[in-house]
């Protein structure tokens, strides 16, 4: 090999090596919708990758059970969008917002 066989490198014991650079703590906890979305769409990806793999036997079965797989994700991203939309009208606190700023008109 031209340049040697690559190194591995195994992490100390008993400390799990950097997953993300963002920490647990720190990231916002996902809302009940923003969850069910996504189990959903693991669902629909499995069921979809099942179908493909299906024999013929099997296919429509498989089938039916990607497209009430795909019904169910639709629903799921539609109550996480009417959910992010509600998130986003919400009244904000009045005691952590600055006066708005005057901007002059061009006159």
């Amino acid at each position: 090999m031209f340049f040697g066989p690559k190194k591995r490198h195994r992490s100390q014991r008993g400390v799990s090596p950097p997953s993300d650079p963002i920490s647990e703590e720190v990231r916002e906890p996902q809302s009940r919708e923003s969850s069910a979305w996504r189990r959903s769409a693991r669902t629909l990806t499995r069921a979809w990758n099942e179908w493909l793999a299906a024999s013929s036997d099997q296919r429509a079965e498989s089938y039916r059970r990607y497209t009430s797989a795909l019904a169910e994700e639709e629903l799921a991203a539609v109550e996480l969008a009417r959910a992010t939309k509600l998130e986003a009208n919400a009244p904000v606190p009045t005691g952590c917002v600055a006066p708005p700023l005057r901007t002059t008109s061009p006159s």
